[in-house]
């Protein structure tokens, strides 16, 4: 897979990366992001800010995570309705 450069803002600070993802990905990523960042306050420290967001995203990831085991269990179990 290819890579690019690209330049993202989050928070106060810009990062310059280099990404496999195509452009619909990376948008949608980084639109997550920077929501989480924005939910933030804008006056703590940018390394507070993004071990927040780290942890924000972390926690959204292991409720999904939690989803899809209890879907998968009841779609195992021959469950008629998952919702």
């Amino acid at each position: 897979m290819e890579t690019r450069r690209v330049s993202l803002l989050v928070g106060r600070k810009s990062y310059n990366i280099l990404t496999p993802l195509d452009e619909d990905t990376l948008k949608e990523v980084y639109e997550i992001l920077h929501d989480a960042a924005s939910a933030t306050d804008p006056a703590m420290e940018q390394d507070e800010r993004l071990f927040l967001v780290a942890m924000n995203l972390a926690n959204e990831i292991a409720a999904l995570t939690r989803r899809v085991k209890t879907m998968t269990d009841l779609i195992e179990d021959g469950e008629p309705e998952v919702r």
